[in-house]
């Protein structure tokens, strides 16, 4: 009989320690990662290959199931990829749009549903949006009432690393049975679930969670554990507002330098992690500032060995003459008050790092 870990879904074995899945016994229901993580914050690497991914989701499509697809409302860009849209055309999509407790209190649900409506694709087969989080239990009834009346036997659960998938089927079995043991293992660590994972919620539902697809971009991917928890917001982000004028620098830790170059003075707020380092300096003076202090604690992260990974750096110029947000993937947004300002500005990122020009989430 096949065992398998309840915590990530690997298929268990007791004979090759250096391989996944590996416990002293079978009969555990952790395998030794499971329970690295879970006890003592620790996660040896392992990852997935692509094309893993693209046959789990390929499957996926191709069984035509309905699908709840959990995105992250502070990482939108990084977590609504099209490569994803692509393979599910064809499943009915429920999306769920996690992590809504890092806005801050005075964005309403509703804002937010309107908003990412009029982001995704008009090709998904949506059965519906509902914005919840996860970890903070809110919204989770609404959810499972939305569920029950569609009459769905199965759903596969799915998003990308560290969207909070396995969090919220852990809540979700918590609000039906708040004395079950649940043992679907969370963590900050891209890659926690390595198989697809049955969870009977009851008996007329079961869900499936299914690995995080691992995003290229993703610039915690090249981040160590302690910088990892610096860059990723755990509590409600409080805006940090600049009255900017051209020819003057933000850099956003050692990972983004935001030059405005050029336009008239206006606002710009920064949407990221209270424990993100912060700086303004003049422009004049941003290039002798990043190659004295990069890696040191004014611009860190990255340290160096963060930097040795990250490589090549890249300079986009964009031009703004409207009210916009800058995305910086999962480390946030910056919002940019620019309407008729005429705005040129540089933004240097390392080079697997995208960014996006978008619709302002939270202005008017």
């Amino acid at each position: 009989m096949i065992r398998r870990c309840v915590g990530c879904g690997v298929k268990l074995q007791s004979t090759d320690e250096n391989k996944i899945g590996y416990a002293n016994s079978i009969e555990n229901p952790l395998c030794k990662r499971c329970y690295e993580i879970k006890n003592f914050n620790k996660a040896p690497q392992v990852k997935l290959d692509a094309s893993e991914f693209d046959k789990i989701l390929s499957d996926i499509g191709e069984s035509k199931k309905p699908i709840i697809w959990v995105i992250d409302i502070f990482n939108f860009d990084g977590s609504y990829l099209e490569e994803i849209r692509k393979k599910i055309s064809e499943n009915p999509v429920l999306i769920i749009v996690n992590k809504f407790d890092l806005l801050p209190k005075s964005v309403k649900i509703e804002k937010v549903k309107k908003w990412i409506f009029n982001e995704v694709s008009e090709e998904i087969d949506l059965l519906g949006i509902e914005v919840i989080s996860a970890k903070k239990k809110n919204n989770i009834d609404q959810v499972m009432n939305k569920i029950k009346k569609m009459n769905f036997k199965i759903f596969y659960v799915i998003g990308t690393t560290n969207t909070g998938k396995s969090t919220l089927i852990n809540t979700v079995i918590k609000s039906i049975d708040p004395n079950r043991k649940t043992e679907i293992i969370t963590s900050q660590y891209s890659g926690t679930t390595l198989s697809s994972i049955k969870v009977k919620i009851s008996k007329n539902l079961t869900l499936f969670d299914t690995p995080g697809i691992e995003n290229e971009s993703q610039i915690t991917n090249l981040l160590e554990k302690e910088n990892l928890q610096k860059i990723v917001p755990k509590r409600e982000v409080r805006p940090v507002t600049y009255q900017l004028n051209s020819e003057q620098t933000i850099f956003i830790s050692g990972l983004i330098q935001f030059d405005f170059v050029k336009g008239e003075k206006t606002s710009v707020t920064i949407f990221a992690s209270d424990r993100i380092n912060l700086h303004r300096t003049k422009l004049e003076n941003a290039q002798k500032i990043r190659g004295e202090h990069l890696t040191k604690e004014l611009l860190s992260p990255p340290n160096e060995v963060e930097l040795k990974k990250i490589n090549k750096w890249k300079t986009l110029e964009i031009k703004i003459n409207e009210d916009v947000d800058l995305v910086l993937n999962e480390i946030g947004w910056i919002a940019i008050k620019g309407k008729e300002k005429n705005m040129e500005i540089k933004v240097t990122i390392p080079e697997k790092m995208n960014i996006r020009i978008r619709k302002s989430l939270i202005g008017e």
